[in-house]
Parts: C-alpha cells; sequence; structure tokens
C-alpha cells in the first residue's frame, strides 16, 4: 500500500489471497488513488457471485484466472495499460 502511494506505478498486478492483505485491500487502494491505478487481479476463485461483485466494487480492471499461461499475464497487462493515464 505504500508503495502505490510513493511510486504510483502504472499497474499493478495483485493475487487476490495473500498473507496479511488481500487484494480486493489492494485494489480498493489503487482505486482510489488520483489518477486511479488499474489492477490486474489474479485468482483461483469463481467469477460468479457476490466476490466477482466486491472484487468488481473495489475497482479491478481485469481478472485473470489461475492458471494462466504466461503471454495471458502479459496481455492483461498490456490491455489494463491501454486504459491508463
Amino acid at each position: 500500500m505504500d508503495v502505490i502511494h510513493a511510486e504510483s506505478p502504472n499497474v499493478i498486478v495483485t493475487d487476490l489471497h495473500m498473507p496479511g492483505i488481500n487484494g480486493a485491500a489492494v485494489a480498493w487502494c489503487a482505486h482510489e488513488h488520483s489518477p486511479p491505478i488499474p489492477v490486474v487481479l489474479m485468482t483461483a476463485y469463481s467469477a460468479r457471485g457476490p466476490q466477482r461483485q466486491a472484487q468488481e466494487d473495489t475497482g479491478v480492471t481485469l481478472r485473470l484466472a489461475k492458471p494462466f499461461a504466461n503471454l495471458d499475464l502479459v496481455h492483461a497487462v498490456q490491455q489494463a495499460l491501454q486504459g491508463n493515464r
């Protein structure tokens, strides 16, 4: 979270579940940043239901379902950057 404020990255790639913090909190912080920072959220969880809605509400730009190929990650980052600044 400190890096978001200090560095203002062009894009953030994060996992949904991590020790100490979750990707939704990271996405919310990026969404609240001025200007908002696009977020690619990696997750092994279903793309349906309330969890998906919660992710969308926090400003997740793209979801990347695990497992994925390296090229899928590259494309997701490129797509997220297209809408950035």
